[in-house]
Parts: C-alpha cells; sequence; structure tokens
C-alpha cells in the first residue's frame, strides 16, 4: 500500500479518515459484483403474507370447523400469517382481528 495514491480524505470528531486509490477499487467492484438481496425483514414479511383465495372464508377463534365464526372474509382480503397448525393458519386480518383460517383457503403458503 505504500505509494499508493489517496482517494479521499475526511475528519469528523477529531479524526481523520484517508482512504486510498486500491480500497476505493476494491470497494467499487464489491459494489458491481455482490448481487443484490432483499432486506431479511422484506423476505420474511412477503412469507408471511396471505390473501383469501375463496369467494369466502370464515376466520374462526380456534383452529376446528366447529370454532365460533368472528367474521366472513371476501376474496382478496390480506392476511398476516402469524402461525401454522396442520391445515389451519392463524392470521391477523387488516382491521387487526387475530384468528384462524383453513389453510385449504388462502394462498401464498410456503
Amino acid at each position: 500500500m505504500t505509494g499508493d495514491p489517496v482517494k479521499e480524505i475526511s475528519q469528523a470528531q477529531g479524526r481523520v479518515r484517508v482512504r486510498l486509490e486500491r480500497e476505493k477499487r476494491l470497494a467499487e467492484q464489491m459494489q458491481k459484483t455482490s448481487p443484490a438481496t432483499p432486506a431479511l425483514e422484506e423476505v420474511k414479511a412477503q412469507q408471511m403474507q396471505l390473501t383469501v383465495k375463496t369467494a369466502r372464508a370464515n376466520l374462526r377463534e380456534q383452529p376446528s370447523m366447529t370454532a365460533k365464526v368472528l367474521q366472513t372474509l371476501t376474496q382478496g382480503t390480506l392476511l398476516e400469517k402469524l402461525e401454522q397448525v396442520v391445515d389451519w393458519v392463524q392470521v391477523r386480518v387488516p382491521d387487526g382481528s387475530v384468528g384462524w383460517i383453513s389453510a385449504a383457503l388462502v394462498s401464498g403458503l410456503k
């Protein structure tokens, strides 16, 4: 590194930062060759987003066909997956309510 030309100099909080030409080229090369990857939170959010795929679907209090119906959802309603137990998915609906829906009635499960 001795003899490398200085490319950048900055000063903050009493410290001087020097970047050599070679370091800058390496950083630029890494940015060009690194594949763009979505943030972890974005990937998780995508994995947790479901939609009602049938004309109507019941949101139930428990994961059972005999459980109390909390509300009836319509096709296309966005759901946030919270948990899955066998053929049932616990979801949060747009109004904030939480309940269970049959996995057969939603799309987007992984």
